[in-house]
């Protein structure tokens, strides 16, 4: 399955597929997940069940409140193919490449203050243990890429978001995709993911095995726990968060669309200033090394095409 959209900018972007990885790492990473996917760790859990056959995601429910915001729980987001090769592919960017952003955070929730006054990452406003895998996804398991997009819009859709003024998920970047763990007793405080437009959540644990760990939007008046391979979607300006881990361990893998191009390797989750300054560098560095940005947006000369008076790609 190859990934939708318009396939991700920087795809043959030397500059920007180098700046954090280089060839010899990438390399390394694809024959990391083809020696884990090869031991067929998977194929277990698909015994008996229909849960590696291809299937079209479809709307289990939806949770609406005139001020906190929709929910919409969508079944059949990912395989067990699919979910194994993303814990797989997060396990092997830790043993490749540095436990350190821009790949991987400890990542406290709250203010300076109330990180103080905590237990390593888990302060007063939760915490979880974050790898970035945007950019990685689109390259090693595009289907798993096409399968967030079929997602989102199947609950665009349902709920009926274009009426609202919402873009189509079709329309939108993949802003950042992580795979987050919950252990201990960590929780997720009230926030909202400022500067996306849609978040899904894909839940990679089973229900049973940890305690706790609801979603819920602003309040706690409702509270959600979904099955694995299943998801979560909802406005990422909307307020949401996560209830305590009493015991066990919470995993899930969320992605942010939003309003600009795919993010790719190594950025993160940048901010809409950070994106452009990003692609700006990546441009300046090819034109010096003589490597297009895109098809089209360099003349002979490296010279910015004179067809683009912005200097911004079409």
């Amino acid at each position: 399955d190859s990934y939708g959209r318009s396939d991700y900018w920087w795809k043959k972007s030397y500059a920007a597929r180098q700046r954090h990885v280089g060839h010899e790492n990438e390399e390394q990473i694809r024959a990391c997940l083809h020696t884990k996917m090869a031991h067929n760790d998977w194929a277990a859990r698909c015994n008996g069940t229909d849960n590696c056959e291809g299937w079209d995601p479809s709307v289990s429910s939806v949770y609406k409140h005139f001020e906190e915001g929709t929910l919409v729980m969508v079944e059949n987001v990912l395989t067990e193919q699919e979910a194994f090769a993303v814990e797989f592919l997060a396990s092997c960017i830790h043993e490749i490449l540095p436990m350190e952003m821009p790949f991987f955070e400890e990542r406290p929730f709250g203010d300076e203050e109330e990180v103080a006054q905590g237990n390593g990452v888990y302060d007063v406003s939760g915490g979880n243990y974050c790898t970035f895998i945007a950019g990685f996804v689109q390259m090693y398991l595009p289907g798993v890429a096409s399968s967030i997009y079929r997602a989102v819009e199947t609950a665009y859709d349902v709920v009926k978001w274009e009426d609202k003024g919402y873009t189509h998920p079709t329309d939108l970047g993949l802003r950042t995709s992580e795979f987050l763990e919950y252990k201990k007793t960590g929780h997720l405080g009230r926030h909202v993911d400022g500067g996306s437009i849609f978040t899904i959540s894909i839940m990679m644990s089973e229900a049973d095995e940890y305690e706790g760990g609801y979603f819920h939007l602003d309040t706690e008046q409702a509270l959600f726990k979904l099955p694995r391979l299943s998801g979560i979607v909802f406005i990422s300006e909307d307020m949401h968060g996560i209830t305590p881990i009493l015991s066990g361990e919470r995993k899930v893998f969320v992605t942010e669309l939003w309003e600009e191009e795919d993010v790719p390797i190594g950025e993160a989750r940048p901010d809409a200033d950070q994106f452009e300054e990003y692609k700006h560098n990546v441009r300046e560095r090819e034109k010096e090394y003589g490597y297009a940005f895109e098809v089209g947006d360099y003349d002979d000369n490296g010279d910015e095409d004179a067809n683009d008076d912005n200097g911004d790609e079409d």
